[in-house]
């Protein structure tokens, strides 16, 4: 029986290729603020990986193609250039536009970019292949190496855990919490965790750019809606409204909010901007709800694209951490199979790509 065992690693390098725009297309321009009329603006677009060519004198001569043979002879890398275009802009008009090569970037044999992609055993021999060559790997300073397929956390599901060390994060917490890995169409991931404290109160935790925010539950939810704390209770409560435990966790959480003076959405995306300016990096000229509203944007629950789904989201997460404290569901363990998800090597690529793109 003919089976391609290359064909999941091939598969998930050709959408790596396709999906480079739409990660490019999700990193914010970065904006500085010259003087008080004058803004500079600078974006990328248009990713394009072309296919591996013999670099001579700092140039590429066209049609001088690099076959992977010759890499392994050589002792060099099978790779090609990702080039893209750059725009620089004054106040929103474009004042200078070009296209540059980002960096280097390992082709799969037998991909899309591959010259082998679609050459038959005939022509495979002819260019020193082996007959029935099917790909799948990568050629580094001459050496064949394969990308092993990783195991991830099941991505956008709601995981109830109990984790012992999440009890020594600090006064008041306890084991009890929900796990969330939110993923980008662009497979970009986001880690955060909602964790139960023992003075009735919720706080999510959520990792971003190589940091930890920690903020009130509560706080997460008045930014997401302009709805009163009326029905942010009746949404948390709903199906569980004889639970007195959880009805003063919610009210412990909403009149924190209270007594910070938080009765807006507004009042909520300042707070968080006024928390997360110096951590965030954030422009001089953006304002406390702008970094708020970019912080809701690019970190909370990244996965779903409205405010409405977001909050949706979160109130079920904050019911199922109530069921796992009263007992009514049994932690769940993130060694199951179905807690678990495959991590293909297109798919580390884009991640580290996106990484690249944002700093």
């Amino acid at each position: 029986m003919d089976c391609n065992i290359a064909a999941p690693h091939l598969n998930s390098f050709n959408n790596f290729l396709e999906g480079i725009p739409k990660a490019v297309s999700h990193v914010r321009p970065r904006v500085i603020q010259i003087s008080d009329d004058l803004k500079c603006e600078l974006q990328i677009s248009n990713p394009i990986v072309g296919y591996p060519t013999i670099p001579k004198d700092g140039t590429l001569i066209e049609g001088l193609k690099l076959l992977p043979y010759e890499c392994r002879c050589r002792g060099i890398t099978y790779k090609s250039k990702l080039s893209c275009a750059f725009r620089v802009l004054l106040n929103g008009t474009t004042v200078q536009s070009s296209v540059r090569p980002l960096m280097e970037v390992p082709i799969m044999v037998r991909s899309r970019r591959c010259y082998l992609e679609k050459m038959s055993p005939e022509q495979l021999v002819m260019l020193r292949e082996e007959e029935k060559e099917f790909g799948g790997y990568f050629i580094i300073n001459g050496v064949e190496k394969v990308v092993r397929l990783l195991i991830a956390t099941r991505r956008n599901y709601p995981i109830a855990i109990n984790r012992p060390k999440w009890a020594t994060l600090g006064p008041h917490y306890t084991p009890y919490g929900i796990y969330l890995r939110c993923v980008l169409d662009d497979h970009t991931a986001i880690i955060s965790n909602i964790h139960y404290l023992s003075s009735r109160r919720m706080m999510i935790s959520v990792y971003h750019r190589r940091r930890k925010f920690l903020l009130p539950f509560a706080l997460v939810l008045k930014a997401l809606l302009e709805v009163s704390d009326r029905f942010i209770f009746d949404e948390l409560l709903q199906g569980t409204e004889e639970d007195n435990s959880w009805r003063s966790c919610v009210t412990n959480m909403l009149m924190d909010l209270k007594t910070e003076g938080i009765s807006s959405q507004t009042d909520a995306l300042k707070h968080i901007g006024e928390m997360l300016r110096i951590d965030l990096q954030a422009p001089a000229f953006l304002s406390h709800a702008e970094i708020g509203q970019q912080f809701i944007d690019d970190v909370i629950c990244v996965h779903l694209d409205k405010g409405e789904e977001k909050f949706n989201f979160l109130v079920f997460c904050a019911q199922k951490l109530c069921a796992l404290v009263r007992g009514d569901v049994l932690p769940e363990n993130l060694d199951n199979p179905a807690c678990q998800e495959i991590l293909l090597p297109g798919t580390m690529l884009l991640m580290l790509l996106k990484v690249a793109f944002s700093e």
